[in-house]
């Protein structure tokens, strides 16, 4: 993410459960944003989508918690999705990150 930021990428996240079970990501979150200045914006929904955007190239959606989860083997399986169908990109960006 630092390079990134560096390169002036502009790093939208959407987090929240809608409850305290999320608290740890959530404090990771704003300390990222504290650390690596303001070109990171946060809202904070009730949802447990997973969902990275690229460019309005790639899309990666699934279970895999990308900021949160430290992959080990502990029988604990994840998954993500590749999508570059531009259509289904915009229209998952409109919908979910137009802040």
């Amino acid at each position: 993410m630092r390079n990134a930021i560096n390169r002036k990428v502009c790093i939208k996240i959407v987090t929240g459960f809608g409850d305290n079970r999320n608290s740890k990501t959530i404090k990771c979150i704003y300390k990222l944003k504290d650390d690596l200045g303001h070109n990171i914006s946060i809202i904070e929904r009730n949802t447990h989508e997973k969902i990275l955007l690229c460019d309005d190239k790639l899309m990666l959606e699934g279970s895999h918690n990308l900021l949160s989860y430290e992959v080990k083997d502990d029988g604990r399986y994840e998954s993500m999705g590749y999508d570059t169908d531009k259509d289904r990109i915009l229209s998952i960006r409109n919908s979910h990150f137009n802040f």
